[in-house]
């Protein structure tokens, strides 16, 4: 009975992760017009664009997922996760804060990895080392997220 809701909620976190990707490439797109093709300044605005976007929605599904767990409502799991950002903002966002530049600092590692120790590295090693690198920072924004939550003792409701 517990697996067709986990299912449905996976589900329904696929299409809304669908609809914040479509919003994040009109942003992308929106951005790629405005500033020039080239450019440190554009590279680093596009990356910082992608953190932010990428760990705000590790961060909220972790939410939702934590909230199914403990109320096994799929619809409720994501107001509830969203009413817990908007009640605990000043937490959230340096949770927030920290967690993309934690990201950023990996993402600044990968290239110089890339550009100074791996000249050799064929790109399916890197390909991996990137995604062993993503699967490490996915599973310490979960842990840091429900540690946050349950040190600071703050209520999933």
């Amino acid at each position: 009975r517990a697996i067709p809701r986990w299912c449905g909620l996976f589900c329904l976190i696929l299409l809304f992760s669908t609809g914040f990707f479509l919003a994040y490439l009109a942003f992308f797109l929106l951005l790629s017009f405005i500033l020039p093709a080239t450019g440190t300044f554009t590279q680093i605005v596009l990356a910082v664009s992608k953190s932010l976007f990428l760990v705000l929605l590790f961060s909220w599904v972790t939410l939702v997922f934590y909230s199914f767990a403990e109320k096994k409502q799929m619809l409720e799991s994501f107001h509830v996760a969203f009413s817990w950002m908007r009640r605990n903002q000043k937490t959230f966002w340096l949770l927030f804060s920290l967690s993309v530049l934690t990201f950023m600092a990996l993402n600044l590692l990968m290239v110089y990895l890339q550009q100074k120790v791996w000249i050799s590295a064929t790109v399916l090693e890197l390909f991996f080392l990137k995604v062993f690198l993503l699967i490490v920072f996915i599973n310490w924004l979960r842990v840091y997220l429900l540690r946050t939550i349950l040190q600071h003792n703050l209520r999933i409701e």
